[in-house]
């Protein structure tokens, strides 16, 4: 019987494959700015594209992409014209990348940008997803206010809950990487942050190989954060539950 390659596994294909980089952004003027020329830098050894996925914002984040995507091409402005949530972002940004590997990152620099090449490489090790790690021996999670210590307390919890029985040890951070083949036979749907999870479960139950990568997470330093903690982090374990009890 002939074996499956890598890449009809989902892997990436011989040699170094074509990324794209997703980042959905709300009002992310100022770090977007400062996060398109480290993105480039970081990946100018590989043949890729940068979506950045904006909700509407109102501060001038999608003319600041628009000002550099004249400059390089293979920055592409994916205009949406409300604001439904992470997931529907990273959804719509997902289904419109061209590339063998997807990655996405949030605007405000939770880890350095350069380290999604990290995140590829255990990609282009064969696995089918790759996660950061925040909760591992060698990752970490700066607190620098008590907005983000009452985030940590509530998303420590929530992973040391919900990552029973996963090979991954963070459902909820938006710093990975995937195969276009592996993410096109998931079928997600959430919108909202529960999108993160509802991957790596899905993922996971189709039988993909999934790793994660240990990181320092740091505080953002520019623009505010749009998660509220009260109104989501209920809704979130109700919809993580009930993907991994029923569906």
């Amino acid at each position: 019987m002939r074996k499956a390659s890598r890449k009809e596994k989902g892997g990436a294909p011989r040699g170094k494959p074509s990324v794209s980089i997703v980042v959905p952004t709300y009002n992310e003027r100022e770090n977007i700015a400062v996060l398109l020329p480290a993105l480039e830098r970081a990946f100018s050894a590989y043949d890729y594209e940068i979506l950045v996925v904006d909700d509407g914002s109102p501060d001038g984040t999608r003319d600041e992409v628009r000002k550099r995507a004249r400059r390089d091409p293979r920055i592409r402005l994916v205009e949406r014209e409300r604001k439904e949530g992470v997931g529907a972002a990273l959804r719509e940004g997902y289904g419109k990348a061209r590339k063998d590997v997807i990655l996405s990152t949030d605007a405000d620099f939770p880890f350095p940008p350069a380290r999604l090449l990290d995140i590829l490489g255990r990609i282009e090790g064969g696995c089918d997803l790759a996660v950061a790690n925040r909760y591992g021996r060698h990752g970490s999670y700066e607190k620098g206010s008590l907005k983000t210590w009452a985030k940590y307390v509530l998303s420590s919890l929530g992973n040391k809950v919900f990552t029973l029985g996963l090979p991954v040890h963070d459902l909820t951070i938006n710093f990975r990487g995937i195969t276009r083949r592996a993410w096109r036979s998931l079928r997600i749907v959430e919108d909202g942050n529960a999108m993160l999870a509802e991957t790596i479960i899905k993922a996971h139950r189709q039988g993909f190989r999934i790793e994660d990568v240990e990181m320092h997470m740091k505080d953002r330093t520019r623009g505010e954060s749009k998660l509220s903690i009260a109104s989501e982090a209920p809704k979130f374990a109700v919809k993580i539950l009930r993907y991994r009890l029923f569906r």
